[in-house]
């Protein structure tokens, strides 16, 4: 339970009194983002609290819903969502929108560490074009690939390194998958289900709600995974597993919520 309770606290940290201001989300090295539409299904989701707000991660599924993860915005009271932009300091408020907290759609079965996805219902349809563009989900022949030892990418915004160098650019890092038996070698193995996938590498105490992804050879952004959590051990080159939601078993969840069948 100690080990448990550290993982808790580390990437659960709107359940702390941290401060409002501080980061919470780090790609741990990887590269600044020099491209305008390199993420362009890429949203940061500013949540807010009782005790303040929180900066984490988003994915554009459609014109409607943006993809994160559950403990990102749960018990918050709304968020203030923004796409199109890769850079904090110069975000595009005609790209914004303000959704509370009853259009937020939480998987039924979530509880920390499990079936932590969730979906946010916009307020209106989002506008596509070549700099914001939504994520490709798995289809019938994608959801069994076994991605160990793929290499794929994640992005977002945040502290960068483990001297808490704050970067306000959209950085983007390569995640080594790893096989889910090695993965349970760390990570606690009741945690490591067929549901979740593992880079071998840690996403520190954040990139929560940032979407693992798999550039196809069609030049698409296949989404793979959901970041969720690790050890919070941020350390270049080690072997400090994180762990993601696997999206291909969560596409029945999604697709009852973004193309719900009329009655």
């Amino acid at each position: 339970m100690k080990t448990i309770f550290i993982i808790f606290f580390v990437y659960f940290p709107h359940f702390a009194h941290s401060s409002p201001t501080k980061p919470q989300f780090r790609v741990i090295g990887g590269v600044e983002v020099l491209s305008a539409n390199a993420f362009p299904y890429q949203s940061v989701i500013f949540a807010r609290f009782d005790y303040g707000s929180s900066l984490s991660s988003g994915s554009i599924l459609s014109e409607k819903f943006i993809i994160t993860c559950a403990h990102c915005i749960i018990n918050s009271k709304n968020v203030s969502i923004f796409y199109g932009s890769d850079n904090l300091s110069d975000l595009d408020y005609t790209r914004n929108q303000i959704v509370l907290s009853e259009n937020y759609v939480i998987h039924p079965g979530y509880s920390p560490f499990v079936n932590d996805i969730a979906l946010i219902s916009l307020n209106k349809g989002i506008h596509f074009d070549e700099t914001v563009q939504p994520l490709r989900l798995p289809n019938q022949y994608e959801v069994d690939i076994d991605y160990t030892t793929k290499a794929l990418q994640l992005a977002s915004w945040g502290v960068y390194s483990n001297a808490n160098t704050f970067s306000i650019s959209l950085r983007s890092a390569s995640m080594e998958v790893i096989s889910n038996s090695e993965c349970s070698e760390i990570i606690p193995a009741n945690l490591v289900t067929s549901k979740v996938l593992c880079s071998k590498t840690s996403h520190c105490s954040g990139d929560s709600g940032s979407t693992l992804v798999e550039r196809t050879d069609d030049n698409d952004y296949l989404a793979v995974g959901i970041a969720s959590f690790g050890l919070g051990m941020c350390e270049e080159g080690k072997v400090n597993p994180s762990v993601y939601m696997r999206i291909a078993s969560y596409l029945d969840f999604i697709a009852e919520i973004i193309n719900p069948i009329s009655s």
